[in-house]
């Protein structure tokens, strides 16, 4: 409280001090004080509006950017995401019954990537998608390796159905297609042979 007491005597005082210098002045004298106050509060203002609007055209500019860079990651994002699917289905096995991941996933994470391109270099954005999500293929669980070893036993135990068994697994099982064709290989041989 006091200190606005304070100020508000001090406004008092240079106002009295102000009418007393006022009193003694001609006319002409003023003249040229009126003029040169609104000469100061013209350029005065000026410079304040200057200010004002040159902070309001910044805010606007970069608000603008950030929906052009946005619109423009989101056109690219698009892109890349058909050329993906495209790629994808032009490699994939027609007879797999595998689904294939949701596109939508794609275009989350190629905007995703496309944002952070807007704060790293290139290099240092395939550094990181290279460390943090590439990974190596998994080893075979051992759910798998027990129902491989299952299938194997079902084939010794059947040999008369072996060939027709091991079309079938692979069927179900198109990734398996690595190390079956030795089995059916040898079983045909095994076949052939009796």
């Amino acid at each position: 409280m006091t200190i606005v007491h304070g100020i508000v005597v001090l406004i008092m005082m240079a106002e009295a001090a102000l009418k007393a210098a006022l009193n003694g002045m001609s006319e002409a004298e003023l003249k040229a004080i009126t003029a040169l106050a609104q000469a100061i509060a013209t350029v005065l203002s000026a410079f304040i509006i200057g200010v004002a609007g040159a902070f309001i055209t910044s805010l606007f500019n970069r608000r603008r950017d950030q929906e052009q860079r946005e619109s423009w990651w989101r056109g690219h994002a698009l892109e890349l995401t058909k050329l993906d699917l495209e790629r994808k289905l032009g490699t994939r096995n027609p007879q797999t019954a595998e689904p294939l991941r949701p596109s939508i996933l794609d275009f989350l994470a190629n905007y995703r990537d496309l944002q952070q391109l807007g704060d790293m270099t290139p290099a240092q954005l395939y550094q990181k998608i290279e460390d943090d999500r590439v990974t190596e293929p998994d080893e075979i669980p051992p759910s798998s390796m027990s129902w491989r070893k299952g299938f194997l036993d079902v084939l010794a135990e059947h040999p008369e159905q072996r060939v027709a068994l091991v079309e079938l697994w692979l069927k179900v099982f198109p990734e398996d297609t690595k190390w079956l064709p030795t089995v059916g290989d040898s079983t045909a041989a095994g076949q052939s042979g009796s």
